[in-house]
């Protein structure tokens, strides 16, 4: 019982250190992408 307890706890903090790091990146990709109000916004900022 404990060692699948453990196995979850692994489990659980991957799960958790993988989405902060992907979640991120992938909407801000995504709506730059879908969004095309978000592009010129940023390019605007540059110029």
């Amino acid at each position: 019982m404990a060692d699948k307890n453990i196995k979850k706890e692994v489990k659980k903090k991957k799960k958790k250190e993988e989405k902060p790091s992907y979640a991120p990146s992938e909407p801000f990709v995504k709506p730059l992408m879908s969004q095309p109000e978000l592009v010129p916004k940023k390019k605007k900022k540059s110029e």
